[in-house]
């Protein structure tokens, strides 16, 4: 099982909403108990949580998403796959992660739409990265549906989960 933590404010819907409209699109919802969702594909499992604090952790297949104005919330040592930073998210000092993602507008961040429409966004990976199954992942395009998702943050991280998992 990949978990996927939705780390910040737990009333602030919005990357949740993004990773359901952009990313779960055919997956079934086996389980839904307040911010703790698991939906299953074939013989794949996710766990979608969202919460505002997280313990140690050492699940290397978990990727986490940082909400806006929450990077002072990861934990110290911890060995997530990779964590997905707003762009210019202060991080505190002493933070290590496998894999730190950014998301913005810049040419600096890992992640950046290109083209947008009402209907779709194209969202840029501009660098290598690696997935959490271990796979080199190419810089690369992929489309992800726009209906229903309000800020580019939330989209850009959907975008950036959908690629660590494969699922392009």
């Amino acid at each position: 099982m990949v978990q996927i933590i939705l780390l910040g404010d737990t009333e602030d819907r919005r990357l949740g909403r993004a990773m359901r409209r952009c990313l779960l699109p055919g997956w079934k919802q086996t389980y839904r108990e307040r911010q703790l969702e698991v939906y299953r594909r074939g013989g794949t499992a996710l766990l979608l949580r969202e919460t505002s604090c997280i313990q140690l952790l050492q699940d290397v297949r978990a990727v986490i998403a940082v909400k806006q104005g929450a990077g002072k919330l990861l934990p110290t040592d911890m060995r997530a796959c990779c964590t997905i930073l707003p762009h210019a998210e202060p991080l505190p000092p002493g933070r290590r992660h496998t894999q730190l993602l950014t998301c913005g507008m810049s040419l600096r961040d890992s992640l950046t739409i290109s083209a947008q429409n009402s209907e779709q966004a194209t969202v840029s990976l501009l660098r290598p990265v690696t997935g959490v199954f271990g796979h080199l992942i190419e810089p690369q395009d992929i489309l992800l549906p726009t209906a229903a998702v309000l800020d580019s943050y939330s989209l850009l991280t959907a975008g950036a989960v959908r690629l660590l998992l494969g699922l392009t």
